[in-house]
């Protein structure tokens, strides 16, 4: 399939790491996070593939690798700086993109820093409301001493 070639070139691009290096079973981080790359792209490009194709373009991997490969991505790219870099740095390899489909390009990356957000004003709201609380007191308790003042 030429879009799973195009993607194994934008890699060796980005990367300098040929295909069948990639393959092999190399555990160094940088090879792990283009070969959790290339799995999440040739989804997102071929999306009826099944995780059965996936695993043998990936070397006869176990499914349950490349699920694993595909949940990394989905879970960490904005989180993980190097896997961020290195998936962009690959998308700019592929091929050039039209306007329409930079436009969905910006739009995911728009929703996805959405969520990030969200992610973490659900982490700190609890902190956020409290502190938010306390400043009410406190201000409430300063108009009250100025009030008092004022009064006398």
């Amino acid at each position: 399939m030429q879009v799973i070639d195009d993607i194994f070139i934008a890699i060796y691009k980005a990367s300098g790491i040929p295909k069948w290096e990639l393959l092999a079973y190399n555990r160094k981080p940088q090879y792990a996070d283009y070969r959790h790359i290339a799995a999440s792209l040739i989804q997102e490009y071929n999306p009826d593939i099944t995780l059965q194709e996936l695993s043998i373009i990936l070397n006869g991997r176990d499914r349950s690798t490349v699920s694993n490969s595909l949940n990394k991505v989905r879970n960490t790219l904005h989180f993980d700086y190097q896997l961020t870099l290195r998936y962009y740095n690959t998308i700019k390899n592929l091929r050039p993109m039209n306007k329409e489909e930079k436009i969905a390009e910006l739009k995911a990356q728009q929703k996805a820093l959405k969520e990030r957000i969200d992610k973490m004003f659900n982490y700190l709201s609890p902190s956020f409301k409290e502190a938010q609380s306390q400043l009410i007191k406190v201000t409430d308790e300063i108009a009250e001493l100025e009030l008092s003042i004022n009064n006398q």
